[in-house]
């Protein structure tokens, strides 16, 4: 079954996993895959579980998949208390500090709906479209 975004999103939220529709995906050795290059590098990482990234009762929730399906039954959260900062970088990493740790998660796809998710966790300021004058 090949699992795309909207079917990742569409199936997070059927198993009411994604408050609000907010879903993103992504790998953790993407940057292995980019330092390897191309084919080799995709080969190399093809088995590898991917991670998905929503929103749940006040927590950033961490889904585990991979090819065969996605693993609800490992999903984990941090809960909004507890977490201490987070960020998304310009290049799509979600760094998660917790207690002094650092857990990442590269996102591929739904970076937007990861900003939004900070920004109702209260996380991130809402951008504001209107320029000052």
């Amino acid at each position: 079954m090949k699992l795309d975004y909207l079917t990742i999103k569409r199936m997070m939220m059927e198993k009411n996993m994604a408050d609000g529709g907010y879903v993103a995906y992504g790998k953790n050795n993407q940057k292995f895959a980019i330092y390897m290059g191309g084919v080799i590098g995709a080969l190399a990482t093809a088995d590898l579980k991917s991670h998905i990234v929503s929103m749940k009762d006040n927590k950033i929730v961490i889904t585990p998949f991979t090819r065969n399906g996605i693993e609800f039954e490992n999903a984990y959260g941090f809960e909004k208390e507890k977490i201490q900062s987070v960020k998304l970088s310009l290049f799509g990493t979600l760094k998660i500090f917790i207690n002094g740790e650092k857990h990442e998660y590269a996102i591929e796809k739904g970076q937007k709906d990861v900003r939004m998710i900070l920004e109702i966790l209260g996380f991130a300021k809402k951008k504001d479209n209107k320029k000052q004058s």
